[in-house]
């Protein structure tokens, strides 16, 4: 009988040849001032649960800590949805609270939260996330702020890097060099695609907007999660 050792798991012997990381982070969109300003509530909501990819739940973050009492006033008509939010705690420095709104309550961690300790501070430096897959693997970030433009690439790295790093590290520089040949009215338009809901296909953005583009959707369509 010819013995089998190429662990292919056809014959019960499948062991994969590194422990698959269980990501501990939770991705959250970054509501900053320009979407606070300019996208309602139920936009933010709709961006929320695209990166979520979810009917039922979305995660929320923002350092301006009036928008908690935005969330206050406005989960109440989203009841389909389990909103958590993590926010700046008035008067509290640096450190962030998670509020849960669900089915018309809301309730809170008894935990404060920190950045650099338990929050990338993505909203500040969005180059942290060249390290992205770094960080997955280190996996000890209890909250990773995504920015809208870039968060379906991220999330879909996110995905596929458990499972094969090196695909993981493949997509980020991928990602990377599409985000560094953008200009700042590239940039701004991709985020308009997102808050204002303008076409993801059209012949008149500029060649690194369709690259970047061509990317998300290449990404999010294989790896949504």
């Amino acid at each position: 009988m010819t013995e089998h050792n190429c662990k292919d798991g056809s014959h019960g012997n499948f062991r994969p040849a590194r422990k698959i990381i269980s990501i501990r982070s939770r991705f959250l969109l970054i509501a900053d001032e320009r979407m606070r300003a300019a996208t309602p509530f139920s936009g933010i909501v709709e961006l929320g649960a695209l990166l979520a990819a979810s009917d039922q739940f979305l995660y929320l973050f923002s350092e301006d800590p009036s928008f908690l009492d935005t969330v206050r006033a406005e989960a109440g008509k989203y009841s389909r949805y389990r909103i958590h939010l993590l926010v700046r705690e008035n008067g509290a420095g640096e450190q962030y609270t998670l509020r849960h709104f669900a089915g018309g309550s809301e309730t809170g961690d008894p935990v404060l939260y920190l950045p650099g300790q338990d929050i990338l501070e993505t909203w500040r430096n969005e180059r942290l996330l060249d390290r992205f897959c770094d960080i997955l693997e280190e996996n000890t970030l209890k909250f990773i702020p995504l920015p809208v433009a870039g968060m379906l690439i991220l999330r879909s790295i996110a995905t596929v890097f458990p499972y094969d790093t090196y695909l993981g590290r493949h997509y980020l520089s991928q990602y990377i060099a599409a985000r560094d040949a953008l200009t700042e009215d590239d940039r701004s338009l991709l985020v308009d695609i997102k808050e204002k809901g303008l076409p993801r296909i059209d012949d008149t953005y500029s060649d690194a907007v369709r690259r970047f583009l061509k990317i998300e959707r290449k990404l999010y369509t294989q790896f949504s999660h």
